[in-house]
């Protein structure tokens, strides 16, 4: 009822809402938040090496999207200046790679990062 929507007269229970809230989150440095209509946020740090190259650095989402990816984004979190790039791999993983902005070289990234599905 409470996904629903359809009783207005029906008491929620503290089970309940700690199911929509509280269960359907993790919020650590590597996290999730699922709302109730379906949509999940995920964030992390992660770290690209340069010795993977053109191969790529395959990361783990915390939980799998089960419908699909909407996007997803990053900031370079070290002291270069790096682009970093994306690649789904499934609903549990995506590739990345960094390169130094002015030699285009691929290089050591940390980044923070954040993707939104369902």
């Amino acid at each position: 009822q409470v996904s629903a929507g359809t009783d207005n007269t029906t008491a929620v229970s503290p089970a309940k809402l700690k199911e929509m809230f509280v269960s359907g989150a993790n919020v650590s440095t590597n996290g999730y938040y699922k709302l109730p209509n379906g949509l999940i946020f995920q964030w992390g740090t992660a770290y690209y090496h340069a010795s993977k190259g053109v191969a790529g650095e395959v990361l783990n989402f915390p939980i799998n999207f089960p419908n699909g990816l909407l996007g997803i984004g990053a900031v370079d979190g070290g002291s270069n200046t790096n682009t970093i790039g994306f690649q789904l791999v499934s609903s549990a993983q995506f590739k990345c790679w960094g390169r130094e902005i002015v030699s285009n070289n691929f290089s050591d990234t940390i980044f923070r990062w954040i993707a939104i599905g369902y």
